[in-house]
Order: structure tokens, then sequence, then C-alpha cells
């Protein structure tokens, strides 16, 4: 599912499978905006970031370091760069 959040932003719900674990996460879509590139086509630019628990997909490991914190934290960030481009149709002259 996606919806509009505000003027460049938009929230996408998608389902994430770990071990054979799926789970529906939230990520928060950024729109960067569109360019157009040096060969003519044009291509869009998207940050998408999310948080989710490990604990969520029952992966516990872990192991307390000498300073007495823990190696792996239980929350993830997720940070996507995604840029998507529109294909341009060539045609080819017969000679």
């Amino acid at each position: 599912m996606f919806t509009h959040s505000n003027f460049l932003l938009y929230i996408l719900w998608r389902n994430l499978t770990i071990r054979g674990i799926w789970k529906k996460i939230k990520l928060d879509v950024e729109f960067g905006g569109i360019q157009q590139t040096p060969w003519g086509t044009e291509v869009a630019g998207f940050t998408l970031t999310g948080n989710m628990s490990r604990q969520n997909w029952h992966s516990k490991w872990n192991t307390v370091l000498e300073s007495g914190g823990i190696l792996v934290s239980d929350m993830v960030t997720l940070i996507c760069e995604v840029e998507l481009m529109n294909e341009v149709e060539t045609t080819v002259l017969a000679e």
C-alpha cells in the first residue's frame, strides 16, 4: 500500500520476509525529484527509510562486549537510495 503523507513524502507498507517469516513494515519514501541524464533519459530519485526489530523475525543472537554493551542492536535502520529510469524507445534506420 502506498499513501501520500505530504508534499514530497509518501508512506509505503510492504511485506518483508526474513528466515521464512514475513511481517508488514512501514517505509517512509521521500521523492528527490526528476533529472535528465546526459543521454536524454529521465531519472526519478527516491529515498526510503524505515526501522524494524530483529526480534520480530526471531533473530536474537547477540554477545556482550568488554565495555558491558551489546554487539548488535535489536532495532535495525533500513535506508535505500533508489533511482528509476524512464526507458527511451530507439529506432534503428536501415541503410
